[in-house]
């Protein structure tokens, strides 16, 4: 039981630096956006951003170009994907800890129960 809380324990805290790195460079990109050119920057970074993603294209032999056009407005999109990540990574974190302690736990238990 050890090795899996360790092991959740490892994937919740290789999750919280990947969601941390992906929080520092949007906010490092949205700065720049608006130090460069202010809000209408910024606005055009989320418009293109939020362009269309999946509608298959052959652009050559054997090769194929995806393009996924947005379900809903961009902003609303944008604005739930940046609450998400308020949400994911403050509970990556979370969970991290908490897997941790129960794998001490679970490994304390074991080794008491092998004194007796």
């Amino acid at each position: 039981m050890r090795r899996t809380f360790l092991l959740l324990s490892v994937l919740a805290r290789i999750l919280f630096a990947l969601l941390i790195a992906f929080d520092f460079l949007l906010i490092a990109r949205l700065t720049g956006e608006f130090a460069t050119n202010g809000m209408t920057g910024v606005r055009a970074w989320i418009l293109h951003m939020g362009e269309g993603k999946a509608a298959i294209e052959p652009s050559g032999t054997g090769l194929f170009v995806v393009h996924v056009p947005p379900s809903g407005p961009i902003f609303r999109e944008f604005f739930l994907m940046c609450g998400a990540l308020l949400v994911l990574t403050p509970l990556s974190y979370w969970l991290g800890r908490f897997f941790g302690g129960l794998a001490r736990q679970s490994g304390e238990s074991n080794v008491s129960a092998s004194l007796k």
